[in-house]
C-alpha cells in the first residue's frame, strides 16, 4: 500500500557510479531532461494552489495537477518531446499523489548554488550546509545552476525516484507517493465555450498593471458587438477598468472568438495565481464557458538538446456564486 505520509530518502554517489535509476528494474516510466531548471520553474508556477499534487503519466507526456476547494485548479503538462529520453511501458496511465512542495524543494536542493557557495566544493559539503534532512529550510531565492533531471516510477505503492546530475555529481532521492482521491478535473467543453482569445503573453500581462490590487474581486465582461472586452476591479477607492475593442484587429492578439455576451466575477486572489507563469510564456489564451468557468492557458518554450519545445500551464477558476458587485 502507498503511504499517506510523503517522505524522502537521499543518497549520493559519484558521477562514474551507476545510478540506482538504471539498476532498479523494471520501471514502467523513465524520463530524462537536460534542462532540469525548466521543470523546477514550471512546477513553482502552480505550487501556491496546494501542497499536494496528482501526477498523471501517459505515453505522450505527464501532467501535474493541483486544486483547492474545487474552486481553482492549476496544471503543468510536460510533453514527451521536451525530454532527451522518455520510456513508458504501462498499459494504462500511471496516476499517484505526491507532496509537490517536497518534490520542488528536493529539485531545488540538488540544483542549488548561492553567491556564497564555491561551485567547486564537493556535493556532500553543500548538502550539509543546506540541512538536507529538512528540505523546507531552503530559500526559494536560491540560484539554480544547470543540471539534468531523471525521473523513474514503477507502479502503485512505489516511490517516485528523482535523480539530479549536476557538477559531475549524481544525487538520488525517493519521494513517497500515495493513492489518489477522486480528483475533479476541470475542462472546457468546446460546445459550451463562448470566449476564446489568444494573446501575446507580455501584452496579456500588461492588461492588469493598472487594476486595483486592493480589490477582492475581478470582473470580466465580453461582448459580441465590436469584439469588446472589459476587465474591472473595485474597492473602497472606486473602480478601475481596462477596455479593448475590435480585439482581433489588435497587433498582440493572435485570434479572437466571442460567440455570446457574458459577464462573470472571480476572486482576484485566486485569479492572480494564473499570472505567475506569464513572464516565461510566449502565448496566453483566456477562455470562458457559458457557465462562467474561466481558463487561462500559457504556452512556454523550453530549451532542449533538440531545440525549443513546448510545455503548457493551465489555470481554471470558478466564478463567484453571487453576482453582487
Amino acid at each position: 500500500m502507498a503511504s499517506n505520509e510523503p517522505q524522502t530518502s537521499n543518497r549520493q554517489q559519484p558521477a562514474n557510479a551507476q545510478s540506482n535509476i538504471e539498476e532498479e528494474l523494471p520501471f514502467k516510466w523513465k524520463a530524462k531532461i537536460g534542462n532540469g531548471k525548466s521543470v523546477y520553474t514550471l512546477l513553482n508556477a502552480i505550487q501556491d494552489i496546494h501542497e499536494l499534487a496528482v501526477i498523471c503519466i501517459a505515453s505522450n507526456g505527464f501532467r501535474v495537477t493541483v486544486e483547492k476547494h474545487k474552486t481553482v485548479q492549476g496544471s503543468v503538462f510536460f510533453e514527451k518531446e521536451i525530454f532527451d529520453d522518455y520510456q513508458f511501458s504501462s498499459l494504462e496511465n500511471l496516476i499517484f499523489k505526491i507532496d509537490l512542495k517536497m518534490l520542488i524543494d528536493c529539485i531545488g536542493i540538488f540544483g542549488y548554488s548561492s553567491g556564497h557557495t564555491d561551485r567547486d566544493h564537493n556535493l556532500h559539503s553543500r548538502m550539509n550546509m543546506l540541512n538536507l534532512t529538512n528540505p523546507r529550510n531552503v530559500s526559494m531565492d536560491a540560484t539554480l545552476v544547470p543540471f539534468a533531471l531523471k525521473f523513474a516510477y514503477r507502479d502503485k505503492g512505489f516511490p517516485l525516484t528523482l535523480c539530479v546530475d549536476e557538477n559531475d555529481a549524481e544525487s538520488v532521492c525517493d519521494i513517497e507517493t500515495y493513492l489518489t482521491d477522486n480528483l475533479c478535473i476541470f475542462t472546457l467543453d468546446p460546445n459550451e465555450t463562448v470566449v476564446e482569445i489568444i494573446f501575446n503573453a507580455s501584452f496579456f500581462s500588461d492588461l492588469f498593471q493598472d487594476l486595483d490590487n486592493m480589490s477582492d474581486q475581478i470582473r470580466f465582461s465580453f461582448y459580441v458587438e465590436n469584439e469588446r472586452m472589459k476587465i474591472t476591479t473595485k474597492s473602497l477607492a472606486g473602480s478601475v477598468s481596462t477596455r479593448m475593442e475590435q480585439i482581433s484587429e489588435q497587433e498582440d492578439i493572435n485570434s479572437c472568438k466571442i460567440t455570446e455576451n457574458c459577464k462573470n466575477i472571480y476572486n482576484l486572489k485566486l485569479f492572480k495565481m494564473a499570472l505567475k507563469s506569464l513572464d516565461k510564456a510566449t502565448f496566453t489564451a483566456i477562455s470562458t464557458s457559458r457557465q462562467g468557468l474561466l481558463c487561462v492557458s500559457s504556452q512556454i518554450e523550453i530549451e532542449t538538446a533538440k531545440g525549443k519545445e513546448k510545455a503548457y500551464v493551465e489555470y481554471f477558476v470558478l466564478p463567484n456564486a453571487t453576482d453582487e458587485w
